[in-house]
């Protein structure tokens, strides 16, 4: 005799439909829909049933406008009346699904979860997940979309053998048969619909989330790179952009569409019923899915089964189970607009195997079909009746009562706190200056933090010292506001940047909530840089983000990261280097993200004619001689020449004089000083390191500490200065210590550090 299953889901609709008719040819299934009305999606009303039994809890009216006490004793009713021997609810999040449970605890009934949820999809905090782990105790099974979602059902308290796959699948055969029927009368499909010939598709809501701003942007970029030709041959033919879907985002879209000049290049439809997809992916070519946060992606399955390569988000909860990197697709950065633009040059190419990646596509999604959602349930449905879980005591009683009426929908409620905190909240700071210049920005609203913050402004001179000394004593008695002053804004007040928003994209990707923000600005007041140390609720500084407002910047900016990577892999005995975590822009704006330094370091106290080889020996590898035509290939080499000035003549013609003797190179920090340096007591910590170069003069560090003294100094004394330089580096007429010399300076030139081309200029001294 088959199992009697009710089934809960949010709202009726065609994905419903065929998963409940193919689960109907296994066990009893009465499909239990919440509420006719949703706001979120504006599918077509569906009537009836096949396979299965149907029943609507609320007619008209959407579940968050009904109180908790309703709703429990509509689901009461409902259950009472149907006696089901199993009930699978979606999720723990919302009323119904709680009130279901309660019902199930209080009358035997086994559980089965379904679930989409991931470890890094939102914000994760020790008490939210022990309450979770309460509630998902009371299931006997669950059902998930994919791998992703298993583990996080695991970490939460169901063991790996009772959770099963088959949640998050399509109706393959419409959306396959569909894509078929158009393309053997494409032509005149594409017509009627007046769609190009070749393009992308994307098919999302317009919402934040959806990442569609920066999906413009990478569309706009490809664009650039398209356009370009090698050899007089364009590279590739370049495709228009259609994205289906609609909501609040509509007009921001269509201003970017204007201001990046795209309205010829790129379609926005609306949004599309059910039957109206398949359409759009027959003639698609290769299908986007670019979200920041995403629990799986049922468009990636749609757009797959109709036999379309993919570029998928790594952020989707889809992306480790549906893209199989070089077969039907790849995954990418929903934050690096130049990693997308890439592949969807890649993917354009002229030669590119199409075709191929569409097959693939097509095989991978067979096994995603509405076939799997019944084999799952069904599983979970077995799993559940041979193993319920009976123990529902009062204190289960009261925690799911409680959830569910005291909050109305507890976990949805405190992520719209945090939305209204992001909004409204924590966008005041108290903001320090220096010598007239803004210095530190502490957030008005957390008082606890600000010591931390004062803490983390890092002071290299006495005055910055006493400066500091003055903060922390001034915050301690209380009289913190008097010397700074108020800022509703801050980000945008002085760089037009929306932190707000960076701040909830990189929660999502740091699997991490930012309780606190510290602002700090560099010592260099002409440079637009912001640099950010990021607190948990626990005051303690997870992560330092440096933030560059100007497009030169960024590739020294990724210049750094590139290095942290590469020194993370080497073996350090008295140094060590801040960690790497992120990298990329968010919009116009380059950013790293990396390791703070310990909060117990502090700046170190060397002379100037301190010897750094020691140090740099751990980092720098071995020494190598090139020759003067190898030195002229370097990148920095070509930066230097085109930084000479008229006055830099007499030391570049003896600088080329000497070049053909060849000169020593290695790795090199590039801007060794003591301001890029502190220690914790037994080790040196190195950061800073946007202007390394692994082919560059072997005495640059060496240069860069000593000069490093009096850089930012007044040219008085100058002379007596360039004595002391002579004396320390050139002691005797040695050509090739000159030549060394020569090169290192030449290097903190092409660099931009200023000092080197007073130096340049005093030639010969």
């Amino acid at each position: 005799m088959k199992p009697h299953v009710a089934i809960l889901f949010h709202r009726f609709g065609p994905y419903h439909h065929a998963r409940l008719k193919a689960a109907g040819s296994r066990m009893k299934v009465t499909g239990i829909e919440f509420s006719n009305v949703d706001p979120t999606y504006a599918w077509d009303l569906m009537e009836g049933a096949d396979g299965f039994n149907r029943l609507t809890l609320f007619s008209g009216t959407a579940i968050n406008e009904l109180p908790a006490r309703r709703i429990f004793s509509r689901v009461k009713e409902a259950l009472d009346q149907l006696k089901p021997q199993v009930v699978a609810i979606p999720g723990w999040h919302d009323r119904c699904s709680l009130a279901a449970l309660r019902w199930c605890g209080l009358h035997k009934i086994p559980v089965v979860v379904m679930s989409e949820t991931t470890a890094w999809d939102a914000e994760r905090s020790w008490w939210k997940e022990f309450l979770k782990r309460r509630v998902v105790k009371l299931c006997a099974a669950g059902l998930v979309g994919g791998r992703a979602h298993s583990e996080y059902l695991e970490r939460l308290g169901i063991e790996r053998s009772k959770i099963f796959l088959g949640y998050d699948v399509v109706d393959n055969e419409h959306f396959a048969r569909g894509a078929e029927e158009v393309r053997s009368k494409q032509e005149e499909v594409r017509e009627k619909q007046g769609l190009p010939k070749q393009f992308f598709l994307a098919s999302a809501r317009f919402i934040e989330k959806k990442n569609l701003p920066r999906l413009l942007e990478a569309y706009a970029r490809y664009r650039e790179l398209a356009g370009k030709t090698e050899n007089g041959k364009q590279k590739t033919e370049i495709w228009d952009l259609v994205i289906l879907g609609d909501g609040p985002l509509r007009e921001t879209l269509n201003s970017q569409l204007s201001t990046l000049n795209l309205h010829d290049y790129v379609q926005l439809p609306g949004f599309k019923q059910y039957d109206e997809l398949p359409i759009y992916y027959g003639l698609a070519k290769v299908f986007i899915h670019a979200s920041i946060i995403e629990p799986w992606g049922l468009v990636v399955n749609e757009a797959m089964v109709s036999g379309l390569p993919v570029l998928v988000s790594n952020r989707c909860g889809c992306a480790q189970d549906l893209v199989r990197e070089g077969l039907n697709g790849f995954t990418f950065d929903p934050c690096n607009v130049e990693q997308l633009a890439e592949l969807m040059l890649k993917i354009s190419a002229i030669h590119f195997p199409l075709s191929d990646f569409g097959l693939a596509s097509r095989q991978i999604a067979e096994s995603f079909g509405v076939s799997a959602f019944a084999e799952g349930m069904s599983g979970a449905v077995g799993q559940a009746l041979r193993n319920p879980v009976l123990n529902f005591s009062w204190i289960d009683n009261i925690c799911v009562s409680s959830l569910a009426h005291g909050s109305s929908s507890f976990f949805a409620n405190n992520l719209e706190a945090k939305k209204n905190d992001s909004k409204n909240g924590n966008t005041e700071f108290f903001v320090f200056q220096y010598r007239g210049r803004q210095v530190l920005a502490l957030p008005k609203n957390a008082k606890a933090a600000w010591l931390e913050g004062v803490k983390r402004y890092q002071p290299f001179t006495v005055k910055r010292r006493l400066y500091r000394t003055f903060l922390s004593s001034a915050i301690q008695l209380g009289c913190g506001r008097l010397v700074s002053r108020s800022c509703v804004d801050l980000t945008n007040e002085c760089f037009g940047f929306d932190f707000k928003s960076w701040r909830l994209e990189f929660e999502s990707r740091l699997g991490q909530s930012i309780t606190h923000a510290i602002f700090a600005w560099p010592v260099e007041p002409t440079r637009r840089r912001l640099y950010i140390y990021l607190l948990d609720a626990n005051l303690h500084t997870f992560a330092f983000a440096k933030l560059a407002f100007r497009n030169q910047d960024h590739e020294n900016l990724m210049t750094g990261a590139e290095t942290l990577r590469v020194m993370g892999k080497l073996p350090f005995q008295k140094i060590r280097v801040p960690e790497l975590i992120l990298c990329g822009r968010f919009g116009e704006v380059g950013y790293t993200v990396m390791e703070p330094l310990p909060v117990n370091a502090k700046p170190l106290s060397l002379e100037q004619a301190w010897d750094s080889s020691k140090l740099t020996a751990e980092f720098s590898g071995q020494k190598r001689r090139i020759s003067g035509a190898e030195i002229m290939s370097q990148s920095w080499w070509s930066d230097y020449v085109n930084a000479l000035q008229p006055e830099h003549q007499t030391f570049h013609k003896e600088l080329t004089r000497l070049l053909p003797l060849g000169a020593d190179v290695c790795r090199v920090h590039g801007d060794m000083g003591l301001a890029n340096m502190v220690t914790d007591g037994s080790h040196i910590w190195i950061f800073d390191w946007e202007l390394s170069h692994a082919v560059a003069p072997a005495l640059t560090d060496a240069v860069g500490f000593f000069m490093s003294f009096t850089v930012g100094k007044t040219s008085r004394n100058s002379a007596a200065r360039i004595v002391k330089f002579k004396k320390h580096f050139l002691p005797d007429d040695s050509e090739q210590q000159r030549l060394a010399i020569f090169l290192a300076v030449a290097f903190r030139h092409a660099s931009g550090i200023s000092d080197a081309g007073r130096l340049m200029q005093a030639w010969p001294f």
